[in-house]
């Protein structure tokens, strides 16, 4: 059994739990809830993971982005209008001031930073 067909059985029994309808008036064949399964897990996997470099922000919210070959590494990054570019500083921008950019074409993949832990250590 696949963890697909786990989570499809999961879906099944969930949903004739809250029902509380006979198991007849669910679909018995398990293929339309692996179809649900696999429509829930790209949804989170699209939250959560990593997405296309063309669709992250570029009005200066950092981001996590992925740095091709030969980098191969996660930066912290954000998008610079003025030089059109990912920058990987923290300083606040300046037309002037000496920036780390990388150059639009070398990052591949980007995604939203993580939120801050819910309790203190």
């Amino acid at each position: 059994m696949t963890d697909l067909d786990k989570v499809a059985e999961a879906i099944y029994a969930r949903m004739n739990d809250r029902l509380k309808l006979d198991s007849g008036y669910l679909p018995k064949s398990l293929d339309k809830y692996r179809e649900y399964a696999s429509v829930l897990a790209q949804a989170a996997i699209d939250a959560m993971g990593w997405r296309k470099i063309e669709s992250a922000p570029k009005d200066g919210t950092y981001v996590l982005i992925w740095l091709r070959a030969p980098f191969s590494r996660v930066e912290k990054a954000r998008w610079c209008k003025f030089w059109e570019n990912w920058q990987i500083d923290d300083e606040e921008f300046s037309e002037t001031a000496e920036h780390h950019g990388i150059g639009s074409e070398v990052p591949t993949h980007f995604m939203p930073l993580p939120p801050a832990p819910k309790d203190e250590a």
